[in-house]
């Protein structure tokens, strides 16, 4: 069998093995990894699926997303991920959309694998260990950690970068350096904290690739990296810029980055982003026997800085915290709620500069090392915990009130009651209203993003009171049409009182209550 083909079957085979049921539940719902609800799922979902619907016909219609109505611009607040949803508009051709969902789970899996084959090859692994390299690395705790938050599968281009500019740095050819730019563009459109955070990292070491013989190159050397901004720029700037337009200055609170930044001890033997003693003892075998390779102190620096970009503001030096300081002056810094991510790329790096001690080991003669190595996997293979996590299914979308909007076009709708609180446990209700609109078709007052627009928490706390003439006035000035309440949460004391105010109760029942907020001028009141 061709080289090409056994890495192919090897990493599509791990990514369904090691996600086991998915491939067998792909059309039942979407795989929840260890998320405590479905809410960030369902929101994954909403997202490629708008974007699928709406980018591929028009730019500026794409970042009116039908959320927090009457607000505009409101898909600025999430994570872009235009490449996966146009990949996920094609997939929706074919399958169903929980299919289509699980489908790039795997496909993303699989590439993280193939990438990081090709880099352990590139690194001296011949196929055998290259391709058992690769399949660690599609399983690293990372990943799996994180599998119910699609975006950040997204590791491969990434990947796919480093092996770029690996190649560059041998060979100045213009069409490589294109690769890269490409790649990191794609980094970009998959997961701009991916992007972002390797950006962060790369600066600070990609000088270690320079050589004495770059200065006889520099005209070719200069166009490639010219060429590769460009292609950066064309595809990702559009996406980058846009999104800028409409956040202004929005930015995540001191705390709340701090919050999400990891200890030092998360990133030592038993710590939560640890990636396991085996692999780190391989990695270190792999310094040890290529330390005279250039490339070698290039990934081990990318390692070194993605875990102190980790700490993010818990990093303290003598006082003065760098990251902090990157907070304060550079405002894509300051909208990374999370720097502990940037340990992904640590963990799958690790797993790649293994590759030389790995080869070394399995091309001796001594008839022993073979089964060491071989122990030496299965140890590194059995703290690993795999699967999907629980299926979430998905709403349902035949519900009497959503036919009825269905068949009424225009007006925005309010759904009852909102969560009044920030934990993610209380917005999957919400995630399921934002995937039931996409199918009716009504902007919703509701939503649930990353950033939140200024004055959405205190609005759901007041529509706590929900109906009294306050809310309902404040409804009549949003501009909303329509109101949709939990039959469970509306009781007689709440219909009376809706009543009272102009409501119109359109129809109830066990799916849900459905009144039209009618203005006061045609009210009667």
């Amino acid at each position: 069998m061709p080289r090409p083909a056994v890495r192919v079957g090897v990493h599509a085979a791990a990514a369904m093995v090691s996600t086991w049921p998915l491939v067998a539940r792909l059309g039942d719902g979407l795989p929840q990894g260890r998320e405590p609800v479905a809410t960030v799922p369902y929101f994954n979902l909403w997202s490629i699926d708008w974007t699928a619907r709406t980018l591929p016909h028009s730019f500026a219609r794409w970042w009116d997303a039908p959320i927090f109505a009457p607000l505009t611009g409101s898909y600025a607040r999430s994570e872009l991920q235009p490449a996966t949803g146009l990949a996920y508009g094609v997939l929706r051709w074919f399958t169903s959309a929980p299919a289509a969902y699980g489908l790039l789970v795997l496909l993303a899996l699989f590439l993280n694998g193939l990438l990081a084959n090709l880099l352990a090859h590139r690194l001296g692994a011949g196929t055998v260990m290259a391709c058992v390299l690769g399949v660690f690395a599609q399983t690293v705790p990372f990943l799996f950690e994180q599998l119910g938050v699609l975006q950040l599968l997204m590791l491969w281009p990434v990947l796919l970068t480093v092996y770029l500019l690996l190649e560059w740095a041998d060979r100045p050819q213009v069409r490589t350096a294109l690769g890269a730019g490409v790649a990191m563009a794609l980094a970009y459109l998959t997961c701009s904290y991916h992007a972002a955070l390797f950006g962060m990292a790369a600066v600070v070491c990609v000088p270690l690739l320079v050589r004495r013989s770059w200065l006889g190159e520099w005209r070719v050397r200069s166009l490639g990296a010219l060429v590769a901004l460009i292609a950066f720029g064309v595809l990702a700037l559009p996406f980058a810029i846009g999104q800028q337009q409409r956040l202004h200055d929005a930015r995540w609170t001191e705390a709340t980055i701090h919050a999400g930044s990891a200890n030092w001890t998360d990133l030592v033997p038993g710590g939560d982003d640890w990636v396991g003693t085996v692999v780190f003892v391989l990695a270190v075998g792999g310094v040890v026997v290529a330390r005279r390779a250039r490339h070698t102190w290039f990934l081990v620096s990318l390692v070194g800085v993605a875990c102190v970009v980790a700490m993010g503001t818990k990093l303290s030096l003598f006082g003065w915290r760098p990251y902090a300081f990157l907070v304060d002056h550079v405002s894509v810094v300051a909208r990374m709620r999370s720097p502990f991510r940037a340990v992904a790329l640590a963990q799958v790096l690790l797993v790649a500069l293994a590759a030389p001690f790995v080869q070394w080991c399995w091309t001796r003669r001594n008839r022993a090392v073979r089964p060491l190595l071989a122990l030496a996997f299965v140890l590194a293979a059995m703290p690993l915990q795999l699967g999907s996590g629980p299926i979430a299914v998905l709403p349902a979308d035949d519900l009497v009130w959503a036919s009825w909007l269905r068949d009424h076009p225009g007006g925005i709708v309010a759904m009852m009651p909102m969560p009044t609180e920030r934990p993610v446990e209380y917005f999957e209700p919400t995630s399921e209203w934002m995937l039931q609109a996409l199918d009716h078709g009504h902007p919703l007052v509701n939503g649930y993003t990353g950033f939140f627009p200024p004055d959405d928490r205190a609005m759901r706390e007041r529509m706590a009171a929900f109906p009294d003439e306050a809310t309902v006035n404040e409804l009549r000035d949003m501009g909303v049409e329509y109101v949709v309440a939990d039959s469970f949460w509306w009781d007689s004391d709440r219909d009376r009182a809706a009543r009272a105010l102009g409501l119109e109760p359109i129809l109830g029942g066990p799916d849900g209550v459905l009144l039209r907020v009618r203005n006061l001028s045609s009210s009667g009141n």
